[in-house]
């Protein structure tokens, strides 16, 4: 089975080097990020903001160790990691994922 893994960062540059990173370590397959716009409420403040929102394939048995990985590295105090499993894809990109990740 397989998984995306949803996160933000504050801008491109911090997508790249943990989308780098994360690939290295055989964590992710692939990483998508795309500039969003956030407004959320945070220590009681309504606050709003740029940010990068990030998309990251990988197989299931990884999620935990992904998600630990980005909460560990990541910038923020309180990073967003969402796990959403893959019920259905392309058999040669499923296999691709497979053969990229450790």
């Amino acid at each position: 089975m397989y998984s995306i893994v949803y996160t933000t960062i504050s801008d491109k540059e911090g997508a790249e080097e943990l989308s780098k990173e994360l690939l290295e370590e055989g964590l992710i397959a692939c990483a998508n990020y795309h500039e969003i716009s956030s407004m959320y409420r945070w220590k009681g403040e309504i606050e709003k903001g740029d940010e990068v929102g990030m998309i990251l394939k990988t197989r299931e048995g990884l999620v935990d160790e992904l998600i630990d990985t980005i909460e560990e590295i990541h910038p923020y105090e309180t990073p967003c990691a969402l796990s959403f499993e893959i019920e259905k894809g392309s058999d040669e990109y499923l296999r691709w994922i497979e053969e990229v990740t450790r």
